[in-house]
């Protein structure tokens, strides 16, 4: 138990430095002592040789069929790794602000606060602890949110291979398991460009795991782990609440179960609290009323609730009338739940993924049904049974009782349950069997389509590959900036870019500042919220202003130096030097030229920037 007592003085020390760090200037540092305090009764298992978690040293040990697996990850690897920084090419939105523009502020120290809650409330910048360190690497880039992100799906594709292993004890079912996610559309595009959710849907994989041995060995310290599992992974993605809640539910009930002494019983739920209290951390201060409220109320909004008080509203009006709208509420209800349900096979998820799916295709989502059939009506797997009670739960709380109906940030938790039930169904296909052949087929397509037809683009117009070919050409005369900047005052620039490099308070005195002027369309895009996210994060720390105007080209973004008052006459007569982005097709960076979908929009997109802008 001393490794338990470890992680509590560390977590008093972490709360302790938590509250004395006024200013939140030292968050980073607080941040590692609280992830010690909660890996370390996990590292600890692992190197105890006396103890069953220290067989996961040697897991290659425990791979059957070692030459299928390590050729399945060989697929795995490439498929999120391969042009990684180029596709999708466009990167705007929720993957930027929140792996991109949030890590920056912690790292450049404009804004310390790991602990805090992120963007509308919905998850803990816990995650921001990682991501800000992949910043220091790569800097204002895409590669800073996507490495991460391709890593770790990486890593839950392994770890679904072992979770489908340890719940069935085949080996071959858990080959299946890692070909079904290697395949998921959105697992695909996520691993390249949300890393808050795909760090979500491993951290649910590690609760299955967890919950797992602690069904099989009712111990002290496994209830204390996953106590610690379920108070970190409360820290990242709302849609994971669910599940943390019937997970709670589920060790509550295993506890009861066993008809320990009161006394035991409340020591018991005692130590799951305080681990729990842990493993949330310093973020625990900013889960107010209100928090609670719009993760319960409004990101999840419940409009069963409405529906009840609409009811009550109607008490006024006849019985029929009442008993008709409850009827009629009941229905629509209903109806809002089967088509979240079959989200797992049929209905699209859409809304972040550029290419709306549901979370199985068709062919494996029949399997998925089989799987579950044959669970609850043959096998005597009191487990996976409870799990498939969470695959009926999910549906509910993450689709259809909230605001908006198969949002696919909500429902991709729901992947790893959908996978484990489709492999178990796939069980009673022999792998020579030529149906085998024709579902490995069709899983590979997927990845396939992904690829050739660039399916990570669709959705965005020549607006968003305009933005993204002026901010990659700005990148590259970046240190030229600077150096226009002060080169009258700072006589060495090699010492200036040092200088202005050391701190954020000295940045401040050299922040260069640039103006990016546009007609009509290219003007209202620049100016919503999440284009303005983009342009601060990519080109940090230049001070981006916008500008209208209507005698530039609707193709053409115009780059100079300030937004100066002087009349269109004036500003042409500036030399300026023009960049074409795009000459030619090209489907990876140039889909718009030469694609019917863009036809009679901009074929000739075009950057033109001031050239005393960019010369010394």
């Amino acid at each position: 138990m001393s490794c338990y007592i470890l992680s509590v003085i560390l977590a008093l020390i972490t709360h302790l430095l938590f509250w004395c760090d006024y200013f939140r200037i030292n968050q980073i540092y607080i941040f590692y002592i609280y992830l010690i305090s909660v890996t370390i009764p996990f590292a600890y298992l692992i190197i105890n040789k006396t103890h069953d978690w220290y067989q996961y040293r040697y897991l290659y040990c425990y791979i059957e069929n070692k030459k299928i697996f390590f050729s399945l990850l060989l697929i795995a690897i490439i498929t999120r790794f391969i042009f990684l920084h180029n596709y999708p090419f466009v990167s705007v939105w929720d993957p930027v602000r929140d792996g991109g523009l949030l890590s920056q502020e912690v790292a450049e120290g404009i804004r310390g606060n790991i602990f805090g809650n992120g963007p509308y409330n919905g998850w803990g910048r816990v995650m921001l602890g990682f991501t800000s360190l992949s910043y220091m690497i790569f800097g204002p880039d895409v590669l800073t949110y996507r490495i991460p992100a391709a890593i770790v799906s990486v890593l839950s594709i392994i770890f679904v291979y072992l979770a489908i292993l340890k719940f069935t004890g085949n080996s071959n079912l858990g080959l299946w398991g890692m070909l079904i996610m290697i395949c998921s559309p959105q697992h695909l595009f996520f691993s390249r460009s949300e890393v808050l959710l795909v760090i979500t849907l491993f951290m649910s994989i590690i609760i299955l795991l967890q919950l797992h041995r602690t069904y099989l060995n009712s111990s002290v310290e496994n209830y204390f782990l996953s106590a610690l599992v379920l108070g970190f992974s409360f820290n990242f993605h709302v849609s994971i609440w669910p599940i943390i809640l019937f997970s709670m539910i589920f060790l509550f009930w295993n506890l009861f179960k066993a008809k320990s002494k009161i006394l035991i019983t409340l020591i018991m739920l005692t130590g799951i609290a305080v681990f729990f209290v842990i493993g949330v951390g310093p973020r625990i201060y900013y889960l107010n009323g209100n928090v609670l409220k719009q993760n319960i109320g409004s990101t999840t909004k419940i409009v069963a609730i409405d529906q009840i008080k609409k009811i009550f509203e109607d008490k006024k009006s006849s019985s029929t009338t009442t008993a008709a709208t409850t009827i009629k509420s009941n229905e629509e209800f209903a109806k809002k739940y089967i088509k979240s349900w079959l989200v797992y096979f049929y209905e699209k998820a859409s809304l972040h993924a550029a290419d709306p799916a549901p979370l199985l295709p068709f062919l494996v989502g029949i399997f998925f049904l089989i799987g579950l059939f044959y669970t609850y009506f043959v096998l005597k797997n009191t487990f996976l049974k409870i799990l498939g009670i969470f695959v009926f739960l999910l549906p509910l709380t993450n689709s259809a009782i909230t605001d908006g109906i198969n949002y696919d940030h909500r429902v991709f938790v729901m992947l790893p349950f959908a996978i484990i039930f489709a492999a178990i169904g796939l069980k009673l296909l022999s792998r020579r069997n030529i149906l085998s052949v024709i579902v490995i087929l069709s899983l590979f397509y997927i990845p396939y389509d992904f690829f050739i037809n660039v399916k990570g683009h669709k959705g965005l117009s020549s607006d968003d590959f305009l933005v993204m070919h002026t901010m990659y050409l700005l990148k590259d005369h970046y240190p030229l900036i600077y150096v226009y900047d002060k080169r009258d005052e700072v006589k060495d620039v090699n010492a200036m870019i040092a200088t202005i490099t050391d701190s954020f308070e000295k940045k401040d005195q050299f922040l260069p500042k640039m103006c990016i002027s546009a007609s009509s369309m290219l003007y209202k895009h620049l100016k919503k919220k999440h284009v303005e996210e983009q342009l601060k994060y990519f080109l940090y720390p230049i001070e981006v202003k916008i500008k209208f105007d209507n005698k530039i080209k609707e193709d053409t973004l115009s780059i100079s130096k300030k937004c100066w008052g002087g009349t269109v006459e004036e500003m042409e007569l500036k030399i300026k030097e023009s960049y074409r982005p795009c000459v030619k097709y090209n489907k990876w960076i140039c889909p718009m030229l030469g694609d019917e979908r863009y036809k009679g929009q901009y074929q000739h997109l075009v950057v033109e920037i001031d050239k005393s802008l960019i010369s010394i």
